[in-house]
Formats: structure tokens, sequence, C-alpha cells
């Protein structure tokens, strides 16, 4: 499974929700509320209807202080990732070309030496390979 985002993609998405809460009323204005007061059922809805515009006043400047920090914080969450990525991707070439400096190091020049022949004394059964021992020394 593969996860990506595309850093336009965020960064778009992130200005408009910017410009979205920009575009939100000022709690000020949402406090406002305009209505009959001369009678007591109308006074009654009135009321009610400025306590539910306070409520949603301060409810307008917590949306709006936690979408801005959702934004910042998508802007900051590409970055950093786009900042893995290529980190990655420098890590990945010099290892790479570590291995590559490895094998080209290791690739033999020259072919491979011939088998001994049959009969010498390191093929010779019960010997150690070394020529004192060979010759019975």
């Amino acid at each position: 499974m593969r996860i990506s985002i595309d850093g336009e993609s965020a960064h778009h998405y992130s200005s408009r929700l910017r410009q979205q809460t920009a575009s939100m009323p000022d709690p000020a204005a949402v406090r406002e509320v305009v209505g009959n007061r001369s009678e007591s059922a109308a006074a009654n809805v009135t009321a009610r209807l400025q306590n539910a515009a306070r409520s949603i006043a301060r409810h307008t400047g917590y949306i709006r202080g936690t979408v801005a920090q959702n934004a910042e914080a998508l802007t900051e969450t590409v970055a950093q990732l786009q900042d893995t990525d290529r980190l990655s991707a420098s890590e990945a070439a010099k290892g790479t070309a570590i291995i590559d400096g490895i094998v080209v190091s290791e690739t033999p020049t020259a072919p491979p030496a011939a088998p001994a022949a049959p009969g010498t004394p390191s093929q010779t059964a019960g010997s150690t390979g070394s020529p004192m021992h060979a010759r019975g020394v």
C-alpha cells in the first residue's frame, strides 16, 4: 500500500481553508440580534436568539483558530514529508553508490587460477598443505 500526497494540492487546500475562515463573520457581528421586544413572547424569542448568537460567536472564534491551526499543521507536515522524501532519495543514492563501489572493487580483473593437478602434495590425502609435511619431514 502506498500513501502519497501532492504538495501543490495540499497547499491549495490549505489556502482554501484559510480563505474560508477569513470569510466567516466576525463574532461581534454574529452576536448582534435585531428583533421585536415589544411583546413578551417576541422578547422571549429574541432573547433565545441572542443567547444562541452568543454561543455561535464563541464557537466561531474557536473554529477560526482550529481551522487556522490545522491549515498550518497541514502545510508544515507536507513540507516535512517533502524534506523526508528528498533525504530518503539522497540516502538511497548514497547507498546505491556504495554498493556499486563495492561490486566494482570486488570484480576480478584476472581470470581465476586453474585448479592444482591431481597428485600434487596439496591434493594428497591426509596432507595439510605444508610442504614439509608433504615430503614427510
